[in-house]
């Protein structure tokens, strides 16, 4: 598995009303993303949701278009993110086209909870700021 970040105004990508203003951090996996692989995912995760005064990222959309495997470890560590990012009041969002990925999801019921976007910009359009509760 191999992870990269980065932040949207670095790399051009762009929010849903042009402006890449790097408020969004990506998190590109790829590869199997099982029990083995699901503590590094885990590690930086918690990095950028952490609360501590501005630290971590506003906004965070994990790309999993490349990951060839998930496992339900994995997927854990997503719900987890997901609700730390609503705790702390931070957006939250992932993407996959991947028919693997969507079966774990469909399987599991959490494309009600947590839905793949097609690509980062439809994810950084369709996503809101999440909200306690």
């Amino acid at each position: 598995m191999t992870i990269t970040t980065w932040k949207t105004g670095e790399t051009g990508v762009v929010d849903d009303d042009g402006a890449g203003d790097g408020d969004v951090t990506v998190v590109r996996v790829s590869g199997e993303l099982d029990i083995r692989a699901a503590p590094e995912l885990r590690g930086v995760l918690r990095g950028l949701l952490r609360h501590d005064g501005d630290a971590g990222a506003p906004r965070v959309v994990v790309d999993l278009r490349e990951v060839t495997f998930m496992d339900s470890t994995a997927l854990g560590v997503l719900v987890q993110a997901y609700k730390t990012a609503r705790a702390h009041r931070r957006t939250f969002a992932l993407v996959s086209t991947s028919p693997r990925v969507a079966a774990l999801f469909r399987v599991t019921a959490m494309q009600h909870v947590m839905p793949l976007h097609p690509d980062v910009p439809t994810a950084l359009g369709r996503t809101a700021p999440a909200r306690a509760g």
